[in-house]
């Protein structure tokens, strides 16, 4: 029996049966990941050497993903956005959702839209993310001034009549 409790797994070694065991080993921003296999045959008790292979090869996938990270060359920060009204934000053409929200970036220059439905003037600013750092944006949306139109279906002179 598998139960899970937060971030953990606890598995009852009575109830491992034989077979291939897969895991994903991800890293706390979801950006590296490593898959690997174990595959397991059982005989009456599970024996300890195999708990501890097991834990090696989880060991060694989660060394891969921080090797990974270290030698990543790329940096990153965030950009927290602000706006009134919420609107829909877009950082360098994608759609990342309503603000007000933070969500992590390259290091470098980043376009940040914010675009609100019917009624409102767009609004486009330039974001500068450091690495570690937390690039605030913020923008107010105006409103699209209302006009004010008036019809009349009176005309000034009079109809002439028409005969088919």
């Amino acid at each position: 029996m598998i139960t899970a409790k937060g971030n953990h797994l606890k598995l009852r070694l009575e109830d491992v049966e034989s077979g291939t065991y897969r895991f994903i080993v991800t890293d706390d921003d979801g950006l590296n990941s490593e898959v690997t296999s174990v595959n397991l045959v059982v005989r009456g008790h599970i024996p300890w050497e195999i708990v501890g292979l097991t834990t090696g090869v989880l060991a060694i996938a989660i060394g891969r993903i921080i090797q990974r990270k270290m030698h990543d060359k790329r940096r990153f920060g965030k950009i927290r956005v602000i706006s009134k009204p919420d609107a829909w934000v877009f950082v360098d053409g994608t759609l990342y959702g309503r603000s007000s929200m933070t969500s992590r970036f390259t290091e470098g220059l980043h376009e940040v839209r914010f675009w609100e439905e019917l009624g409102y003037i767009e609004c486009t600013k330039a974001a500068k993310v450091i690495p570690g750092k937390t690039t605030k944006v913020r923008c107010k949306l105006y409103e699209i001034p209302k006009v004010k139109l008036k019809v009349s279906a009176k005309s000034k002179r009079p109809m002439e009549s028409i005969d088919p």
